[in-house]
């Protein structure tokens, strides 16, 4: 499974916004680059018009993190994945 993002880019607002992010095959995320349409009534349908207009809006907002930042996010993800029975 990889990350498929409503939204693309590396430098953005966006980046780790989950409700952006969703599991995807690598054949519907690159392939069929990310499956667009479809992705987006998906999400549509689970958040609402709202945070897909948020979602467009941050992808213009430039973010940099710090070390400790993606140090802590890092942790934080490891953490979710021991929570949920797996191993980091």
């Amino acid at each position: 499974m990889q990350a498929g993002h409503l939204v693309g880019g590396r430098t953005n607002g966006v980046l780790f916004d989950e409700r952006g992010i969703w599991p995807q095959c690598y054949a519907c995320n690159v392939c069929r680059q990310g499956m667009g349409p479809e992705y987006t009534v998906f999400i549509l349908g689970v958040y609402g018009q709202e945070v897909v207009d948020d979602l467009i809006r941050k992808r213009r907002e430039a973010v940099r993190f710090t070390r400790d930042e993606l140090k802590e996010m890092i942790e934080g993800y490891k953490q979710r994945v021991i929570d949920a029975g797996g191993t980091p």
